[in-house]
């Protein structure tokens, strides 16, 4: 079923004022600083995306307001985090241990995991993890955001490879179900496996 109201036009104010956060005196230093950077990062893509893609009353459809985010938003950070991997400032581990790890959790059981203790779940799916996400980001990087650094132009190729923005529900290592089956069992293992007191 639809969601009510998801495919009804926004009126692109009423987008960017969803996207930013009220700043309240009471907030520490660094979190107002961060929700100052956010919001200005949110004028700045009204002002180049949203005033131009809007149509002649000054509406987008509802559903690509968050895609519309996300390609921008991304574009604005892309690049620094490029440098600094193709700097080796970004470890990365070898492909034996990826390897390893990718066989690990793709044969053994819960049980198997939590006899394995938390603690070296925790770190074996941080590496899958952290590779899934510079796969990603690269893949982004190559097909995109090397091309151009026109915001509308960055729209227009994201547009052509939807896939790339399927963070939640794909992995480079395996198919959505079975990713959807491993993360399942590695989540319990991380929420529920630490003995604490009630």
């Amino acid at each position: 079923m639809m969601e009510p109201g998801k495919h009804v036009p926004m009126l692109i104010n009423d987008a960017a004022s969803m996207m930013r956060r009220k700043i309240k005196p009471n907030m520490p230093p660094y979190i107002q600083s961060i929700l100052k950077y956010n919001n200005n990062l949110v004028d700045n893509w009204k002002k180049e995306v949203l005033d131009k893609i809007a149509n002649g009353q000054g509406k987008i459809p509802a559903q690509h307001v968050y895609d519309e985010w996300l390609y921008y938003s991304t574009g604005c950070v892309i690049k620094e985090f490029i440098k600094n991997y193709d700097d080796g400032l970004l470890p990365r581990p070898t492909q034996e241990m990826v390897e390893k790890w990718k066989q690990t959790f793709s044969e053994v059981s819960v049980d198997d995991l939590i006899k394995m203790g938390p603690g070296l779940v925790s770190q074996a799916w941080k590496i899958l993890m952290d590779e899934n996400y510079i796969a990603k980001m690269y893949e982004r990087y190559e097909k995109v955001y090397m091309k151009t650094d026109d915001p509308l132009e960055w729209r227009e190729l994201c547009l052509d490879y939807p896939k790339l923005w399927n963070n939640d529900s794909s992995c480079v290592f395996w198919d959505q179900e079975t990713y959807g089956e491993i993360s399942e069992k590695v989540i319990c293992v991380l929420k529920y496996g630490d003995v604490k007191p009630e």
